[in-house]
């Protein structure tokens, strides 16, 4: 079976996801498996005659935030259903893919592969304050040398992406006991706690960054570099599989619309 891509576009419209869709069809092998929601007609009807997008419809949301968690629980069915043997999780809206993002698991087949930003989570007001807001400051002291982690894009072994599922649910479960409605920032405040604190093992995460990595997470980046076959690469100057958060650079947008050909037919 293909590797599987998860990805919730609840509350987008088809234009918003489009290059997510089409840099997944066009430039991976990966099926696709989506999360919409009922009211998503333009969006189902556009994509169920693609035989490698699977569409799974949940009831419309009252709050977007209610994906925060949601979408986690979700994929952990998926899983259960589909049952592939690789999965990378998703953001759809800002995120572009020139390769298979789980290429580079080949060598740590068992391992989770996690991708950091560029900054320290000491030297990014919205991270640090997300984690000292929901976990204290006790806790931010302790892992904010670190690198931010993403929880927009990771992947690995369907096994090891469930337990690493099953602890980050528990975390936001537990804390939302004492919080009203569903935070924003509180999947990504528990990402970094679980990786860097409660389960600290170099043998279960492997962690890529934007210097030698194969994703590439773009809001803090100051140095964005193309090769002459116009692919966006690390500081190594090696093809980036997976680009995320590209619309923070109109310019960037627009350089990778146009690396798609045959936008239409695709789907």
């Amino acid at each position: 079976m293909n590797p599987l891509i998860i990805s919730a576009i609840t509350g987008y419209n088809l234009s918003q996801i489009e290059l997510f869709i089409h840099s997944a069809l066009q430039n991976t092998s990966c099926d696709i498996a989506l999360i919409t929601q009922q009211s998503d007609h333009q969006i189902r009807k556009a994509l169920s005659n693609s035989i490698r997008i699977k569409i799974f419809t949940v009831e419309d949301l009252t709050d977007p935030r209610d994906m925060v968690i949601d979408r986690f629980l979700l994929a952990r069915q998926i899983l259960n259903k589909i049952q592939p043997i690789k999965v990378f999780l998703s953001d759809s809206r800002d995120v572009f893919f020139q390769g298979d993002p789980l290429w580079a698991t080949e060598a740590q087949s068992n391992k989770v592969l996690l991708a950091s930003e560029p900054i320290k989570i000491k030297n990014c007001n919205i991270n640090s304050g997300w984690l000292n807001s929901y976990f204290g400051n006790t806790v931010l002291e302790k892992i904010e040398e670190n690198d931010v982690l993403c929880a927009g894009t990771l992947g690995g072994p369907v096994d090891s992406i469930d337990q690493l599922l099953e602890n980050l649910i528990n975390i936001m479960r537990n804390k939302q006991k004492f919080l009203e409605g569903r935070p924003w920032g509180l999947d990504q405040a528990s990402l970094n706690l679980l990786i860097y604190l409660e389960d600290n093992d170099p043998k279960k995460y492997k962690i890529e960054n934007n210097k030698y990595g194969s994703l590439l997470t773009l809001h803090h980046e100051n140095h964005i570099s193309i090769n002459k076959r116009g692919q966006v690469t690390n500081h190594e100057g090696e093809k980036a599989n997976v680009i995320h958060q590209y619309d923070r650079f109109p310019w960037l947008e627009n350089h990778l619309r146009s690396q798609l050909l045959g936008l239409q037919s695709r789907i």
